[in-house]
């Protein structure tokens, strides 16, 4: 199952080009040109067969590569978007924040957006939930990922954190540091440090139930010298971070 998201930019996937997954990025008009560009007499000379063969061959290619264009333009007239899931994330931007939300759930986050981008892998286990979100800020070490669920799924902080230590040490990951457990507004927080080579790295997993709703957030920095994080650090990112319940 993909991740389906609604992004501040349109973009849109063509269903009639070979790889089904060309972006409509450009516009059709410079689609069609481009194709068409390709399509200019041969210039060889009558005695060069084989390059006259291969000239033939990427005609034939820009001759697909045109009906195909074609075929874009009027899929974009004629095809009607496909309608948003109900039970996937929806990820728009206002000026200042990132804004989450599943149509079916009763909560909605604010993320503040400066440095921030959208960047969601799907790589298996949780990134391939419909309703998984991945953020980050190369610039300052940032982090930001989760997943709304609805509130019976959460099996409460203590549970939860022995689930994640078992998982850790099953695939030999480095054993948590400085583990601490504590309120915070309406989050349940675990913080806990990585040992990783050279650099810092604290974490904070959070978990707000709330209005039928279970949110995962998980927030790390990582950094060295006069970048190093500490937990204030992470606490103020925290803090900034908004949910409320859908008007």
């Amino acid at each position: 199952m993909s991740v389906a998201f609604v992004l501040p930019t349109r973009v849109r996937l063509c269903l009639f080009c070979p790889s089904r997954a060309q972006h409509l990025t450009e516009t059709r008009g410079t689609q069609i040109a481009k194709a068409s560009a390709k399509l200019s007499p041969c210039s060889c000379s009558s005695t060069g067969t084989t390059k006259c063969s291969s000239h033939r061959h990427s005609m034939r290619q820009s001759l697909q590569h045109l009906v195909l264009a074609l075929a874009c333009s009027l899929a974009s007239h004629s095809a009607p978007a496909q309608p948003q899931r109900p039970d996937a994330l929806a990820i728009t931007q206002t000026d200042s924040s990132y804004v989450l939300q599943v149509p079916v759930a009763r909560l909605q986050m604010f993320l503040p957006s400066t440095g921030l981008r959208s960047d969601p892998p799907n790589v298996g286990g949780a990134t391939s939930n419909p309703r998984y979100y991945n953020f980050s800020d190369s610039s300052r070490g940032l982090v930001i990922s989760g997943w709304f669920e609805p509130a019976n799924r959460f099996p409460g902080l203590a549970a939860f954190w022995e689930g994640e230590q078992a998982a850790w040490k099953r695939n030999g990951l480095p054993e948590p540091r400085s583990v601490s457990l504590k309120t915070i507004g309406i989050w349940q927080t675990i913080f806990y440090d990585l040992d990783l080579p050279g650099v810092t790295n604290r974490h904070v997993r959070a978990h707000a139930v709330q209005a039928g709703t279970w949110i995962d957030l998980h927030i790390s920095l990582t950094g060295s010298g006069p970048q190093t994080p500490n937990r204030e650090d992470l606490i103020s990112v925290l803090e900034k971070i908004v949910v409320s319940e859908k008007p």
